[in-house]
């Protein structure tokens, strides 16, 4: 069996029977037969990676996917907890999306995304889909270029889009925050930004990686790019999260600062306008984040855990009361 074929079982293992995927829509997804993915389920089975037991968080993740749905009007994939660990949940939540998002993404289509840790696990789970796509465009939503290795990682999330799909890729060359407004609409002047900022306008879909308010997983607050001073005015202002360098609040209004017209990127009123939003998320420390942009209707798509998922709806009803 090679690589490819192993991961399609466990992704099919996975789907079946931890989320309740039927077997004709995990082959819809992954552009193969029925008989196909029933083969490799058995075969998962055979090999030991299925151990049958009565499993009551499956059940669990099934419920909270169809109370998130019923709560925002909004397609979830909640991916049972196993573990308190962090980063296995990131990973493993990454990974099924990374196995699903493929078949949303059309022929001739552009592809909007953005950089951070969250991304970075995704791109590292990227595989092909089982037919090449043809003239897809990738590009990244906000500038990148703060002089860290962390933000550097940004370029190759991209490269490994435009590798999986095919594609071609694009960055933002530019910093996410600038020293002015002037500085900024020269950026936005240079033919190579304009072309970038242009494919961001058009794209259909977007890949969101959400960040929370406590400087866990944000690359935002690097010295020279985005103060301390700054962040703590928006939290003050009621900010509850980030995509791509906008900062928004529990309703999803993106958050007017003296940064604002700064940032080199698309604002959250045009990601609003996409077809596609996904949204990716894991953790506690960001479900406010989440609540926000699901209530702000920022996203359409939900990938996140059993965790995050309970504490989302959680603050949501405590909202309401």
């Amino acid at each position: 069996m090679n690589k490819t074929e192993f991961q399609l079982m466990i992704s099919a293992a996975k789907q079946y029977y931890q989320l309740g995927v039927s077997q004709e829509e995990i082959a819809r997804r992954a552009y193969v037969s029925k008989s196909t993915i029933s083969r490799l389920i058995r075969k998962a089975v055979d090999l030991g990676y299925v151990e049958f037991k009565i499993n009551y968080s499956g059940e669990t993740v099934i419920q909270l996917q169809q109370e998130l749905s019923d709560w925002f009007g909004v397609s979830c994939v909640v991916i049972p907890s196993f573990v308190d660990d962090y980063f296995i949940r990131l990973d493993d939540v990454c990974e099924y999306a990374a196995h699903d998002i493929p078949a949303l993404i059309r022929d001739e289509e552009i592809v909007g995304v953005n950089w951070g840790r969250t991304a970075e696990y995704l791109a590292k789970h990227l595989v092909s889909p089982p037919r090449e796509k043809r003239h897809v465009k990738v590009c990244m939503l906000s500038g990148f270029v703060t002089g860290t290795i962390a933000a550097m990682k940004a370029a190759h999330i991209v490269e490994k889009f435009a590798e999986v799909f095919s594609a071609q890729g694009f960055v933002m060359p530019a910093p996410l925050v600038v020293d002015s407004e002037h500085i900024a609409d020269v950026l936005r002047a240079d033919s190579n930004i304009r072309y970038v900022m242009n494919l961001c306008y058009q794209a259909q879909t977007v890949i969101l990686s959400i960040g929370g308010m406590d400087l866990r997983d944000t690359f935002l607050t690097d010295e020279g790019t985005y103060n301390l001073s700054v962040y703590n005015r928006i939290a003050h202002s009621g900010g509850v999260g980030d995509i791509a360098g906008r900062h928004f609040d529990i309703n999803g209004n993106e958050i007017q600062s003296n940064i604002t017209q700064r940032i080199m990127g698309i604002s959250l009123a045009s990601i609003k306008e996409k077809e596609n939003r996904i949204g990716i998320a894991v953790g506690k420390h960001k479900s406010q984040a989440v609540l926000g942009a699901l209530r702000g209707g920022i996203i359409n798509r939900l990938y996140t855990d059993e965790k995050t998922a309970n504490d989302i709806l959680k603050k949501a009803k405590m909202l309401k009361k």
